[in-house]
């Protein structure tokens, strides 16, 4: 009965299909606002039903925008050099990928040559992408409805330079997100695979009737 006990491990092995999959799901994006603060973000969850996590990946754009202005105080018909810096990292964290930077820089120049004279400049909107890989602490991602992330600006930095002197308003800024995806790597549950197994009942059979033919043979 060895052989036949062989072949039954054999075709469990073969009847049944185990495949890694994956699965991407949309995470919606935020409206473009007046920055105050941090913003949530929902990505939604992974279905158990549908197998075992083994990594979850995310991807996620922002998109920004400012201005800066001031205007130049110096000796009339006088060359006043201006520059701007528009600079800092926006961030999105979450459990398990922990923090997404974005890093953003702008900066422009130019002259100026009456007292007063007005320096404007407006930056964005601008998109920047960033993502990540983790296979730690996704419970949070398993069930039903979403999870949550959060989108905030935690560094910051708008300059207006004279190279003779001048004054700075006050800067604006404004954030949202395009969007982004949730890409969800699983092992799904095992499904038989229905012509492995009708031809596993073919051999098993083959091999019970060898048996007993040699079994009957020796008597």
């Amino acid at each position: 009965m060895n052989t036949i006990l062989t072949i039954i491990l054999l075709l469990i092995g073969a009847g049944l299909s185990i495949k890694a999959q994956s699965l991407t799901l949309g995470i919606t994006g935020l409206n473009r606002t007046g920055y105050s603060g941090s913003r949530q973000v929902l990505i939604p969850k992974f279905d158990p039903a549908m197998g075992t996590l083994t990594s979850i990946s995310v991807s996620y754009s922002v998109e920004y925008s400012g201005t800066i202005g001031g205007y130049g105080t110096s000796t009339a018909n006088t060359a006043n050099g201006w520059s701007t810096e528009f600079s800092g990292v926006i961030r999105l964290s979450g459990a398990g990928f922990g923090n997404l930077d974005y890093s953003l820089y702008n900066s422009r120049s130019g002259l100026i040559y009456q007292d007063r004279s007005p320096v404007f400049e407006s930056f964005g909107p601008t998109s920047i992408t960033s993502s990540g890989t983790f296979t730690q602490n996704m419970s949070g991602y398993v069930g039903s409805g979403n999870a949550t992330a959060t989108l905030a600006w935690p560094s910051f930095k708008a300059d207006l330079f004279f190279s003779r002197s001048g004054v700075k308003t006050i800067a604006t800024r404004d954030l949202g997100a395009i969007g982004g995806q949730v890409t969800y790597n699983y092992i799904p549950i095992p499904e038989a695979d229905s012509s492995a197994v009708m031809g596993g009942f073919a051999l098993i059979s083959a091999a019970a009737y060898q048996v007993w033919y040699r079994q009957r043979s020796a008597r």
